[in-house]
């Protein structure tokens, strides 16, 4: 059994759980939601998710550092798609950053404790790095942010007080020709 689902009823919530969930979000599945959350068995990883992390780790490492701080071949595909966005990265280094791969805060929706990581947490905003095949295909719009679910959750629980938040995806391209765009 999973810790989020007790008994049928939901004990702990994630944005991402969630889109798991919601079968109009990509990769959506109630199927699959109820496997890994009610059942508890996790999803073997595939290499997308494994390229995915191994970018979002070299992202983390240059804005705790403003370096890489690893090494790295030339030829490693994670290395070569972050090369792509490295400008997108160093412009939000530039920005005030409160934290970095950051817990949400004790945070409830209706009675339920909902966790997760933000990616970046700026004075005003939050920002989500996504890697996709097609970033044109699968990117997200300024207007589907302003009512993405896991940004709105991000935003209420990071930034409770403030009347406007500003919500960014930072886009990585991991097929075809590697490019990077943001989107705030």
């Amino acid at each position: 059994m999973s810790e989020s689902v007790e008994n049928g009823t939901i004990r702990i919530l994630s944005p991402s759980m969630i889109n798991k969930f919601d079968a109009s979000a990509p990769f959506g599945c109630e199927r699959r939601w109820w496997y890994r959350y009610v059942k508890g068995l996790d999803e073997p990883q595939i290499g997308n998710q494994y390229l995915g992390e191994k970018v979002h780790a070299l992202i983390e490492a240059f804005l705790a550092k403003r370096e890489l701080g690893m090494e790295i071949p030339a030829e490693d595909e994670a290395l070569g798609i972050y090369l792509s966005g490295q400008r997108m990265v160093e412009e939000v280094a530039r920005r005030t950053i409160l934290g970095v791969e950051t817990p949400l805060p004790e945070f409830t929706l209706d009675g339920t404790r909902v966790q997760g990581y933000v990616d970046v947490v700026t004075s005003d905003g939050i920002i989500d790095w996504k890697t996709s095949s097609a970033i044109r295909r699968y990117g997200k719009t300024e207007s589907d942010l302003a009512t993405d679910t896991q940004m709105t959750i991000y935003a209420l629980a990071v930034h409770p007080n403030r009347s406007t938040v500003k919500l960014a995806h930072g886009q990585f391209q991991t097929k075809g020709t590697k490019r990077a765009n943001f989107v705030e």
